[in-house]
């Protein structure tokens, strides 16, 4: 299978979890979507290896680069793995427990993830881009890196309004936890996609 069609399969299975995650697409719908998927990105590929045959085959992602990755993934998994469990318990907190937690929480991915992503963008993905060729062959995983920024972005100013914000203006908790758990789902499934194209593009470049 080609890095384009992993690339565009990425890139729809991100667009039906976020909508499955956020109670837009029952179960049943979910499973037929990804078969649909799945069976697109399967003639995808074939289509391409047809039309690729004796083709040069560009240098692979080399191997210090990808252990690179690999440990920055690695620095990052207890910070994820954080964001998942507060995702999941803030409801039961009380309102000032919850909010003391969200804030060195959001600090922390300020601080360590944002820069990752930010530098991911700037150099990882070009390199990997030059690599596929193509028109913008990584725009859905730059998406989920725009929707990372603006969901910390966002969970960082409700957080501060309903800190010091009136009761009447200021956002929910129930507001701030649906921000908590889409991020949680994007980093997941952001992280997940990342992973596997990485390991795909070393196997097939």
């Amino acid at each position: 299978m080609t890095i384009q069609s992993i690339v565009v399969g990425m890139g729809l299975s991100l667009l039906a979890m976020l909508a499955a995650a956020m109670g837009q697409l029952p179960p049943l719908a979910g499973a037929i979507v990804q078969e649909v998927i799945d069976v697109a990105v399967i003639a995808n590929a074939l289509r391409a290896i047809g039309a690729g045959r004796g083709a040069t085959v560009p240098p692979a992602l080399g191997a210090g680069a990808l252990a690179r990755i690999e440990r920055e993934h690695a620095a990052l998994a207890p910070l994820l793995a954080r964001t998942h469990e507060l995702a999941h318990r803030l409801h039961g907190l009380a309102d000032d427990t919850a909010l003391s937690e969200l804030a060195p929480l959001i600090t922390q991915l300020q601080h360590d993830l944002l820069p990752h992503e930010h530098s991911d963008e700037a150099e990882l993905y070009p390199e990997l881009a030059a690599k596929l060729g193509g028109d913008d062959p990584l725009a859905a995983l730059s998406q989920s890196h725009r929707e990372i920024f603006r969901l910390v972005r966002l969970l960082q100013r409700m957080t501060a309004d309903r800190t010091g914000g009136s009761s009447s203006s200021a956002p929910t908790r129930r507001d701030i936890h649906g921000v908590l758990r889409r991020l949680d789902v994007v980093l997941d499934l952001h992280f997940a996609q990342e992973e596997e194209l990485f390991r795909n593009f070393d196997a097939t470049t």
